[in-house]
């Protein structure tokens, strides 16, 4: 929200203008910490979506995975791990790559696929033979329902937009 106004294109501006620009308004230092918080997300991102990653297709194949084993023990998993990291590199890398647009295709599936993933947590969570005591009550339960028909909204409007 600091530098609207302050970018001419903002929609295709690169970390770097963003920066230059929040530098601008709020100084060095301003500039420094998002810098900083820039990085960290990405290197953050980076860790955990390959390591969910790797967790998931070990889970999906009913195969013992632990980070609390070491390499040697799970040689597959780590592989696994170390291969989608290469592969996400990899990708980061090609030349000429609309990064800015591939970001907001993948958060736009990936609202999309938490849908049904919201749904069944719903479902589950408000089960009593399934929570006992712990089930939601009818007031979350509502809030939940309520959650995930705004996400269904979100996405049918983001679609649309796109497509418009």
């Amino acid at each position: 929200a600091a530098v609207c106004g302050k970018i001419a294109h903002l929609s295709s501006a690169g970390p770097a203008d963003l920066v230059s620009a929040l530098i601008r308004v709020t100084g060095r230092w301003g500039g420094a910490l998002f810098a900083i918080g820039l990085f960290n997300a990405g290197w953050l991102s980076a860790i955990t979506i390959s390591l969910s990653t790797a967790y998931t297709v070990y889970g999906a194949f009913g195969w013992r995975r632990s980070l609390r084993r070491t390499v040697s023990e799970e040689p597959r998993f780590y592989a696994l791990y170390y291969v989608s990291l290469l592969i996400a590199a990899l990708i980061i890398l090609i030349p000429g790559l609309p990064l800015g647009m591939l970001s907001v295709f993948t958060q736009i599936i990936v609202s999309m696929l938490f849908i049904p993933d919201l749904a069944v947590l719903v479902v589950l969570t408000s089960d009593r033979k399934i929570m006992g005591d712990h089930s939601n009550p009818v007031w979350k339960q509502a809030m939940g329902w309520g959650i995930v028909v705004v996400f269904a909204i979100a996405s049918v409007v983001t679609i649309g937009a796109g497509v418009w």
